[in-house]
């Protein structure tokens, strides 16, 4: 009776999100909700990883992890890019994620702000936002299909030219599934809103990803990502 009373507030606050325009206050409810409903099956947290695990990164390719960290531990994960923008080209770093378990299956996650400087066009230089989110790690399945779900903010600290006007919240869901002979698929589906952005209300952002593991200690990825701009919100119900 409790888990159908779950899935059924479940169902209702996803019905209220997309009937309505996309807000932060609406991308807040959805994540209080799964918090909620993930209260209610504490039986799953033997599942999520553990200070014994491998430890599992978000870097280098764009999909994310689909697993969070131990509870009880910070995970520091830096990189730097080099990337092209229309005809300008950048180098970026150092990409800065601190990952910290704060519960079993749950992390709180913050992107440092990220020097882009351009080194060939007309676009400036500047630093991105300081980035906050948590991340619910949903379906710990041991050798199937895990999903995460993800609830952050982009705050308007870094130059608007680089990462643009405004708080812009994001709600993404990673997943991987492992295969056979240590190949593997995984992928992450991410909207983004920018309230302030005259011309890109809404960024969608997908990506999928094939790997094989080649030793103990490397891999080969091949990743799909796909990123869609549009500036209508959820027409009201």
């Amino acid at each position: 009776m409790q888990k159908e009373r779950s899935g059924s507030i479940i169902v209702r606050t996803a019905l209220a999100v997309t009937c309505g325009p996309i807000s932060v206050w609406k991308l807040a409810t959805v994540l209080l909700t799964l918090l909620i409903y993930h209260s209610t099956f504490t039986a799953k947290a033997d599942s999520c990883p553990s200070v014994k695990d491998e430890i599992d990164t978000d870097r280098p390719d764009v999909t994310n992890s689909s697993v969070v960290v131990p509870a009880g531990s910070l995970q520091i994960e830096n990189g730097l890019n080099i990337s092209a923008r229309d005809s300008s080209r950048f180098v970026d770093g150092t990409n800065t994620r601190l990952r910290a378990g704060i519960a079993n299956c749950l992390e709180l996650l913050v992107d440092v702000p990220t020097y882009f400087a351009n080194v060939r066009g007309p676009e400036g230089s500047g630093f991105s936002d300081v980035a906050p989110a948590l991340k619910w790690q949903i379906s710990p399945i041991p050798g199937k299909v895990d999903l995460s779900a993800v609830f952050g903010v982009a705050l308007p600290t870094g130059s608007a030219s680089i990462a643009g006007r405004g708080a812009q919240p994001y709600l993404q869901f990673p997943w991987s599934w492992e295969l056979r002979n240590g190949w593997g698929l995984s992928g992450m589906f991410t909207e983004f809103i920018r309230p302030s952005d005259p011309t890109s209300k809404l960024i969608t952002e997908a990506t999928f990803v094939i790997e094989k593991n080649v030793t103990d200690r490397a891999s080969l990825f091949v990743e799909y990502v796909v990123i869609t701009r549009r500036m209508e919100v959820l027409p009201s119900c």
